[in-house]
């Protein structure tokens, strides 16, 4: 799982999504409480291949740089 897809993608997944689906995205606490290990990635060069912002990403869920938009997962 890349951690940092979460903030990256929170600008267009509500209306790619919907809401529906968006309720399971990145649904990390679900695997976790399963019983499974997460490997977080970085996806470079898609995304930054600093551990710290994936780190950042999985934790707050919240973009770095800039406010969190309406409708993010980290929202919900």
């Amino acid at each position: 799982m890349q951690p940092t897809h979460c903030t990256s993608d929170m600008r267009w997944a509500a209306e790619r999504l919907g809401p529906e689906r968006l309720a399971g995205a990145y649904a990390w606490r679900s695997v976790l409480d399963s019983g499974a290990y997460i490997a977080g990635g970085s996806d470079f060069p898609v995304e930054d291949a600093n551990p710290f912002h994936g780190l950042h990403a999985a934790v707050t869920r919240r973009p770095r740089e800039v406010p969190d938009p309406a409708g993010s997962p980290s929202s919900a």
